[in-house]
């Protein structure tokens, strides 16, 4: 039966982040920065695609919600791992669901892009995150009563019992109890989804510079940074 973690490791997302091409002679400006970090988290955590933004990264409607599904869908495989999600085993629908929670989640991100200044190699912008903390609260809250109940409810089935199972049922007992492990962790999401709070602000500082073909972004590692913040999987 499933076991309950004890701790998170730090989590980080790689996203791959858009490109900004500079344009004109005069190149890109503070406020050319400062917008496309803003963008990029609106983009990212609360699925907001100005035409601004859009039209300075060479993206349509279409790709831009596809972008923010990747964020969702990323997201997704730290949470798994968090809870012990099977992948192997879960539904469409339950996959589903769970994207629609992460994206609930999401829409709690509270940030604030401060102004770009100038570096020699480019921009430099702060972040200011405060990291909401559901995931944590869950954790540290309810899944011990969860994990308890849960097995209780399989308590029924033996060693034996599995063992002498055909492969078949054997893969079917595999798939409910899989899902049932999942959809009831993604229940607690929604039933305390009013206990989120916030944790204390945190600053990071990120790079916003050319490649050596001259189109701006920040950095993945950079990016993974701020990401980390977002969501709180431990207090």
């Amino acid at each position: 039966m499933k076991k309950m973690k004890k701790s998170f490791a730090a989590l980080t997302a790689g996203l791959l982040t858009l490109t900004l091409a500079a344009c004109g002679g005069g190149g890109l400006t503070t406020f050319d920065a400062t917008a496309y970090i803003q963008g990029l988290m609106d983009e990212t955590y609360l699925g907001k695609f100005s035409k601004e933004y859009m039209e300075s990264v060479n993206i349509d409607q279409e790709e831009a919600e596809e972008t923010y599904r990747t964020s969702l869908e990323v997201e997704f495989q730290y949470l798994a791992d968090a809870f012990e999600f099977d992948q192997d085993y879960l539904s469409e629908e339950v996959y589903e669901d769970a994207l629609d929670v992460i994206a609930d989640l999401y829409q709690n991100a509270r940030y604030e892009v401060k102004p770009a200044t100038k570096t020699e190699n480019g921009f430099a912008v702060e972040v200011v995150v405060q990291p909401y903390d559901l995931v944590a609260v869950i954790y540290e809250e309810y899944m011990e009563g969860y994990g308890e109940d849960f097995n209780q409810q399989y308590s029924d089935y033996t060693a034996e019992m599995l063992q002498a199972m055909s492969d078949a049922d054997y893969e079917a007992f595999l798939t409910k109890y899989e899902n049932d492990w999942a959809s009831g962790i993604l229940q607690l999401f929604r039933d305390h989804a009013a206990e989120g709070g916030y944790l204390d602000a945190e600053s990071i500082i990120v790079q916003f510079a050319p490649d050596d073909d001259g189109f701006y972004s920040i950095s993945d590692n950079d990016f993974a940074n701020l990401d980390a913040l977002i969501l709180a999987y431990q207090r």
